[in-house]
């Protein structure tokens, strides 16, 4: 987890007047929130390319939008907030009925049982089909409370809802899977 202190000095640094500050800036965002931001565009989209498009989407917003952000929420807070608009709108555009791919060869050691590597791949894939079918709102609490550990609050600030919404949607999303996999 990045430190409030160090978004807010990213946040300053990314209004300076200093181009090449900006720059720095930018690119130590960007290279602090690529894996978040990607992960919770998977897990919106359900396509790795769907994904990347999404991201790029919001890294543009960010470059052009960074003057207007006030820093009354955390840089993450708004990052994940315009990743989530960019993912879902990207997904409903396409409306792609492709499930999570899993990159196979790198999935499984070298070393490991290809009969235990099958089995896993087969739960892995299923666990995917089932999260990809959730509704886009538990989709989304899920990623963000159990992908990126975040806490029920920050999750409340992201998605602009109550916490008590994040708890029952995380719940809700965790029933469904149960009967999903069932």
């Amino acid at each position: 987890m990045i430190s409030a202190e160090l978004q807010l000095e990213w946040a300053r640094q990314l209004r300076s007047t200093s181009r090449d500050e900006r720059e720095r800036a930018l690119a130590a965002v960007c290279a602090a929130f690529q894996g978040p931001l990607f992960q919770m565009a998977l897990r919106i989209t359900c396509n790795a390319a769907d994904a990347d498009d999404a991201l790029q989407e919001t890294w543009l917003d960010v470059a052009r939008g960074i003057a207007g952000f006030r820093a009354e929420a955390k840089l993450s807070t708004w990052l994940f907030r315009i990743a989530i608009r960019h993912a879902a709108r990207v997904r409903n555009q396409r409306r792609s009925k492709a499930g999570l791919e899993l990159d196979e060869a790198s999935a499984a050691p070298r070393e490991a049982d290809p009969a235990h590597v099958a089995g896993e791949l087969d739960a892995a894939k299923r666990l995917l089909k089932a999260i990809a079918k959730l509704p886009l709102e538990q989709r989304v609490v899920l990623g963000l409370a159990v992908g990126d550990e975040l806490p029920y609050a920050e999750i409340a600030t992201i998605l602009g809802i109550p916490e008590g919404t994040v708890a029952s949607r995380l719940h809700a999303a965790r029933d469904n899977l149960r009967a999903r996999l069932r």
